[in-house]
């Protein structure tokens, strides 16, 4: 039996209606685990690691958040299995998250208690549309002020924005060539060659 089958034997010996928490992570679940383990409006979600692709294209965004927001001192940028306590039915394991030096006290040293300023997923052919959709609304509904979407094998890459009415509207989209751009951080441009180069 492999990990995610272990997982999800631990998830099924409780009631297919229970509404999870976090606490019930921390309760049933290993701290050192290498895969996602999230709760989306109640629900548990267990994810299969990523592949190459995906971890790729993971490195290249990173490495251009991370120049960016350092050469600017604008905040933190936080890679892979960390935790986003959106409120106690929605825990998120984004691939990557900025927190602003305004909203630093988020973070605890172990998860995010609270909205980030910005989210980043690079989407995997094993995340359906409904969890994606879910993903997008639980964060527009929790205040993340902007959400990137990244589809490695499309080479698409969406900005979304919170409007006033907190709902996501397009702010920055390009695919195969061209670049995006952010609001929350000023002066942010990628050439899409730079996030699907792969060595």
């Amino acid at each position: 039996m492999n990990l995610i089958e272990d997982l999800q034997k631990i998830a099924l010996s409780l009631s297919p209606e229970y509404d999870w928490r976090y606490d019930d992570i921390l309760k049933n679940f290993p701290q050192d685990l290498k895969v996602r383990v999230e709760i989306l409006n109640k629900r548990l979600l267990i994810s299969e690691s990523p592949d190459m692709l995906h971890q790729e294209t993971l490195a290249n965004v990173s490495q251009k958040l991370k120049e960016h927001t350092q050469k600017q001192q604008a905040g933190k940028v936080i890679i892979g299995l960390f935790d986003v306590l959106l409120d106690d039915q929605n825990v998120f394991i984004p691939d990557i998250i900025f927190v602003s030096v305004a909203r630093k006290n988020i973070l605890d040293g172990k998860k995010a208690n609270g909205a980030p300023d910005l989210v980043v997923e690079v989407w995997s052919p094993g995340n359906k549309k409904k969890e994606r959709k879910h993903k997008k609304e639980v964060c527009a509904k929790n205040g993340v002020t902007e959400f990137w979407e990244i589809y490695p094998k499309q080479e698409r890459v969406i900005v979304h924005t919170l409007n006033t009415q907190q709902e996501y509207e397009v702010f920055s989209e390009a695919k195969k060539t061209g670049k995006v751009q952010s609001k929350v951080l000023d002066g942010l441009e990628i050439e899409l060659e730079d996030i699907f180069v792969m060595e």
